[in-house]
């Protein structure tokens, strides 16, 4: 661009103009271009031949320059942002989460990488949370514009009426210092579903319940106090309004915490479904989202993971077969189910539905993807839950060739299962409690595989 302003007499739109032209290749918009350069070059008083030469020089360049300089910034941008998410990782995270605020695909991705990075993501607060995500006392506070239905005007309202007058001591405090104008019952509900509240002292079902009756109490309130009503027991210290009583209610289950979080945050942030199946994860789950780099393909493996998407198709044949996502509590991975299975499972693949997943790795269709043979019910597997492995060895375990073997395939499939070694000598029997980096996974296919080992004489689990 710079040589065909300074020999051809371009202007900086026209030199822009010549390089989209020869990023296109096209002939016939070169060869116009080519001439218009030319008799530029000579108006400025340059030799023609020596002006098409170096037009001719410019043409190859263009192939590559543009990548090139781009390469260069992208460079720059790479090294900045390593730079910041190294030394100032909480602040990087907040300002991707803001950049981010109206995707509902990417917040996930960056919730899930703060958890990874060792960060904590606090659920919205009503006196400690901004319009954007922030970072307040060491963690990383969710953005009030990041909750679907509350709105600008309700954030702005509730922001500024707490930076004038101090954090809020009570729900009944905050709606007698709030203009209910700007924050309609609407805007209420969402900031109570969310948990906004929780840190006042109320759960958030009793909020709920409770709502129209608080909002028709302290609008009375303000009401009785804009027209200057003066109480007949004002002089004596009496109240003219009784504090506000509670109707009282059960807390809602987690599980309908979480479905509310989801449904008005776009994804689950003070805790996941699937932790509450903890032990099976530890004890039977092969297969995590956040390493599957390791994976070996056509392997069996098994997960415990939310449906996250299901889509079922109809083939060639005009069989049906199902497709989809899953998520666990690291990330997402595709999954295929081909129609034998699919009738068998098709009853269970409902959205938000916890199952466990049995089934090879794959990806040689779009990405990774877990080819599913087998569907269980998580309260199926509770019973099936193991802490440890015992692993009684034969007399042959002087064979060091055999033993740097069997150790090395005990390494090859870390899980979260402790592991004890038996072992029977002339001075008595011996029970060796491997180290902790040496757990192992205690899924079914792998226990089999372990069994037909040649040094192993027997199997119990604990």
């Amino acid at each position: 661009m710079q040589v065909a302003q300074k020999i051809a007499g371009y202007s900086l739109g026209q030199a822009d103009n010549l390089r989209r032209a020869m990023g296109k290749k096209k002939p016939e918009v070169m060869a116009a271009e080519k001439e218009n350069f030319v008799k530029g070059a000579v108006q400025s008083g340059f030799d023609a031949k020596k002006a098409e030469e170096i037009f001719e020089i410019l043409i190859p360049f263009a192939g590559y320059g543009f990548n090139k300089s781009h390469a260069a910034a992208y460079s720059v941008l790479a090294y900045r942002t390593a730079y910041l998410k190294t030394h100032f990782p909480l602040e990087f995270i907040a300002a991707n989460l803001t950049n981010e605020m109206s995707s509902t695909d990417k917040l996930p991705e960056y919730i899930a990488e703060a958890k990874s990075m060792g960060l904590e993501v606090k659920v919205p607060n009503i006196n400690s949370s901004d319009k954007v995500f922030d970072v307040v006392d060491g963690a990383i506070q969710f953005g009030l514009l990041g909750i679907k239905g509350l709105g600008e005007i309700a954030a702005d309202e509730l922001i500024q009426e707490r930076q004038k007058n101090g954090p809020y001591k009570s729900f009944m405090d905050f709606l007698e210092r709030v203009n209910l104008s700007a924050i309609n019952k609407r805007a209420l509900e969402v900031l109570i579903k969310t948990g906004c509240f929780d840190t006042l002292g109320e759960r958030r079902s009793k909020l709920l319940l409770n709502l129209e009756q608080a909002v028709d109490y302290v609008s009375k309130k303000k009401e009785a106090t804009e027209f200057g009503q003066v109480s007949l027991f004002e002089d004596s210290g009496e109240k003219e309004f009784l504090d506000f009583t509670y109707e009282e209610t059960e807390d809602w289950p987690e599980l309908e915490k979480l479905r509310l979080e989801k449904e008005l945050i776009g994804f689950y942030i003070s805790g996941h479904p699937l932790e509450m199946h903890k032990k099976i994860i530890d004890s039977l789950v092969s297969l995590r989202t956040n390493a599957i780099e390791h994976l070996s393909k056509e392997r069996n493996y098994a997960i415990l993971a939310l449906v996250k998407e299901v889509r079922p198709i109809l083939t060639k044949k005009q069989q049906w077969m199902g497709l989809g996502q899953l998520e666990d509590l690291h990330g997402t991975i595709k999954f295929t189910a081909f129609p034998k299975t699919w009738e068998q499972i098709k009853d269970l693949m409902e959205v938000d539905a916890i199952l466990f997943f049995k089934g090879k790795y794959d990806d040689s269709y779009g990405g990774p993807t877990l080819l599913i043979d087998e569907v269980v019910l998580p309260e199926r597997l509770e019973s099936y839950v193991t802490k440890a492995v015992h692993i009684k060895l034969k007399d042959k375990t002087k064979d060091q060739t055999k033993l740097m073997a069997f150790r090395d395939f005990i390494y090859s499939h870390p899980g979260n299962c402790e592991v004890y070694f038996h072992l029977e000598t002339m001075r008595g029997d011996y029970e060796i409690k491997a180290p902790q980096s040496t757990s192992i996974s205690c899924d079914d296919d792998f226990i089999t595989e372990l069994k037909n080992q040649d040094l192993v004489e027997s199997i119990w689990k604990e």
